[in-house]
């Protein structure tokens, strides 16, 4: 028995989509990178314009009862502010090349348990939207506005610390050991200080969680970020020590160092490593905005064409709430 199966029209596919009917797809360009989609940064959404990221410091606070209201310390509140910045993409593509892929995925339904898109341009959407996940996912971290690297849209975490921590909080390593912002030797490290070798790794690790306060280290987000490469020669460390050893102790789906979560954080650069609290390293957006545009435009009823255009707008930025609890360690090859 023969079974014709009649797939959804591929000839004009303009849809556009803006405001709610727009999340699906730019809420997965946004928030599908690692960093953002295993939520080990904070993220806030719905920020229209900009945040407030308050941060309140305070004396002893605790004193004897007495029968009246002493005021016994003053309160400092300060506060960083989050503005996001305006985002788009703008691609034009043949729409020919994307047929037969969309037509095989659609014949092999249910494959891996996959939600297979119902359209072509649903197919392109999703697609283009894993391309952007993956280029912000760098952007958060490497992002220097202005700057001449590749990724200059925004300020991203790296660049926050680099501008505004204190000198002690930005670590160095190199020949002869890891040294702050000063030059002050911490301690001795093997060879050169490598985070992406498995002979230095540990090292790292320990001189620099050795140098922060106890009152960041006992904080329950308090989390160390590290890349692919640099979490293979974590895993290949400790595995080196014993299998089940304090070292090998895993939480969930992250890495654990001797106690201390070590969150996935593919965007950062291979010589670099950040230390901290979770809800110190803010990610905005705006996710519920009626500006939210995600569209695929077919060109054949303007110019004849096969090509199809595909816009998305969004915003997105980063902040540091309290940016001296935050710390940076930085190999510099000799």
């Amino acid at each position: 028995m023969r079974k014709h199966i009649k797939l959804a029209s591929a000839t004009r596919i303009t849809t556009n989509y803006a405001g709610e009917l727009a999340r699906p797809y730019v809420s997965a360009a946004i928030l599908s990178g690692i960093t953002l989609d295993s939520r080990s940064v904070r993220v806030l959404e719905n920020v229209k314009y900009k945040a407030n990221i308050n941060k309140i410091a305070t004396a002893q606070i605790i004193q004897a009862a007495t029968c009246d209201f002493t005021d016994e310390a003053d309160v400092t509140l300060t506060e960083r502010v989050l503005t996001p910045t305006e985002l788009q993409v703008n691609l034009e593509l043949c729409k020919k090349d994307w047929i037969p892929h969309w037509e095989s995925v659609n014949m092999g339904a249910g494959r891996l348990d996959q939600d297979i898109p119902s359209s072509l341009s649903s197919f392109i959407l999703e697609n283009i939207a894993a391309k952007v996940a993956e280029q912000m996912e760098y952007q958060i971290w490497q992002g220097e506005s202005g700057g001449g690297g590749v990724y200059t849209l925004f300020d991203g975490f790296l660049e926050v610390i680099k501008d505004d921590a204190a000198a002690g909080n930005k670590f160095e390593g190199g020949a002869g050991g890891a040294t702050d912002a000063n030059g002050t030797l911490i301690s001795a490290l093997s060879a050169d200080g490598d985070p992406t070798n498995p002979s230095h790794v540990i090292g790292i690790f320990e001189n620099v969680l050795a140098e922060i306060p106890t009152a960041v280290l006992q904080s329950s987000d308090f989390t160390v970020y590290a890349n692919q490469k640099q979490l293979f020669a974590l895993r290949r460390a400790q595995a080196a020590l014993g299998y089940k050893d304090d070292f090998y102790e895993r939480q969930g789906e992250f890495t654990s160092f001797l106690g201390y979560r070590v969150a996935p954080a593919y965007g950062l650069p291979d010589t670099s490593l950040v230390f901290g609290q979770s809800e110190n390293l803010v990610f905005g957006t705006d996710l519920l905005s009626d500006h939210i545009e995600a569209n695929v435009i077919d060109m054949a009823q303007t110019d004849g064409s096969q090509n199809v255009r595909v816009v998305m707008r969004f915003t997105a930025g980063t902040q540091v709430g309290v940016v001296d609890d935050i710390y940076r360690y930085q190999y510099v090859a000799s």
